[in-house]
């Protein structure tokens, strides 16, 4: 039996990687990485992060959560329908086609999934071409809103760890018509998880699986696992913004992880545990965009100083520990207004520079370090006003 179960395992990987969505998250994150670099270079003549950044963060915790997800998945014995995973999958092709990255999340993809192919079964009971099975049972409704849960508590372990991780500036016009700076973050996290699927191998363990589904025979699969997140900041600092929405995520998917086990009152349930994930999902956006502009923009021209809206990595900025929402107030003994000014006044001296900068805390500090030949005579430094002439999207 132990063999069967290895081969099992090994034909098991062997699929991972001809899954199609494997293949299409790789293209999926250089093409997020595509629009952002070309944005910046039409707003700023220059890009913060290199085209990759996405995918390498798409890639960044895999190993990490997929070990430790497959772990809870394994012990518990979660078993989906082979069907149902395919209608989530293409939903997920779906709505990334729409570029909203929001929509991505295990929240609306799964959800979305899940109450499709409770309709689906009154015209057909398994996929077209595919003839996956369409099964919708106590033990599968269980494994699959437990699975919806636990990839929610990961979207917001995702978002806590990751969200502030790297931003892009992005200019945009107020309400008012006044040209503001938000900051962007577009995430997509991908890992494996063994899951099972009804198939012809008996139970490993006598006391396998904990979740019964009312039969003892199983196959292994690993399925490529994507999750999408995307928000705009303009009043909060990204990483204040981005623990508030993983706090609150992580929260939401625990609760709906919980009350997962309550489906054997019957579908009716698992149709409010589903909606609550949705609708819960989206409040959180709701209640965290608000927040966000309730506070004054921290991104837009001061009467004295220049707030910094992006700093370049590895940049001398990087390097003098300068933050991003902090303002500029003075540059070797000159008050600065413009980025002119600034610039003009660094140059005066090449070989040093002291800034004096104000902090989140209303605080004055100095910045200050010697300047090298070849490092960037502009510090790596992105100010609102530095945007070119170009027709900006109104928020």
């Amino acid at each position: 039996m132990t063999s069967e179960w290895m081969v099992e395992i090994l034909q098991a990987i062997g699929i991972f990687f001809i899954i199609p969505i494997f293949y299409y998250v790789i293209f999926y994150a250089v093409l997020m990485g595509y629009r952002r670099v070309k944005r910046e270079r039409s707003q700023f003549n220059s890009r913060i992060f290199d085209g990759y950044q996405e995918l390498r963060t798409a890639f960044k915790y895999s190993l990490l959560v997929g070990a430790v997800l497959s772990l809870v998945t394994v012990v518990l014995g979660v078993t989906v329908s082979p069907g149902v995973m395919v209608i989530a999958g293409l939903l997920f092709f779906l709505l990334s086609f729409t570029l909203q990255y929001q929509l991505l999340s295990p929240a609306y993809v799964l959800g979305g999934a899940f109450v499709i192919a409770s309709i689906l079964p009154s015209f057909m009971e398994e996929i077209p071409v595919l003839g996956f099975p369409i099964e919708m049972n106590s033990g599968t409704i269980l494994s699959f809103l437990l699975l919806l849960g636990l990839l929610m508590v990961v979207e917001g372990f995702c978002i806590l760890k990751n969200g502030d991780a790297f931003t892009s500036p992005l200019l945009v016009k107020s309400k008012r018509g006044r040209m503001i700076g938000v900051h962007e973050v577009d995430r997509l996290w991908f890992f494996p998880l063994i899951l099972f699927v009804p198939g012809e191998l008996p139970s490993p363990w006598e006391w396998w699986p904990i979740i019964p589904i009312g039969q003892e025979m199983f196959v292994p699969i690993i399925l490529p696992i994507p999750i999408g997140y995307r928000r705009r900041f303009q009043g909060l600092l990204t990483d204040v913004a981005t623990r508030l929405e993983g706090k609150y995520v992580l929260l939401l998917g625990l609760v709906i992880t919980g009350a997962s086990f309550l489906t054997h009152y019957g579908l009716f349930v698992s149709y409010i545990i589903i909606g609550a994930a949705i609708i819960g999902r989206e409040a959180i956006a709701l209640i965290v965009r608000i927040k966000d502009e309730a506070k004054p923009s921290l991104y837009t021209a001061r009467n004295q100083g220049l707030v910094i809206l992006s700093i370049h990595p590895f940049s001398p900025a990087e390097k003098l520990g300068l933050k991003v929402g902090e303002m500029i107030t003075k540059v070797n003994g000159h008050s600065v207004q413009t980025p002119e000014e600034f610039y003009y006044y660094l140059q005066q001296n090449r070989a040093y520079c002291k800034l004096e900068v104000l902090n989140f805390a209303g605080e004055m500090r100095f910045a200050q370090r010697a300047l090298y030949e070849g490092e960037h005579h502009e510090l790596g430094l992105l100010f609102v006003e530095e945007a070119k002439d170009y027709e900006a999207e109104v928020v």
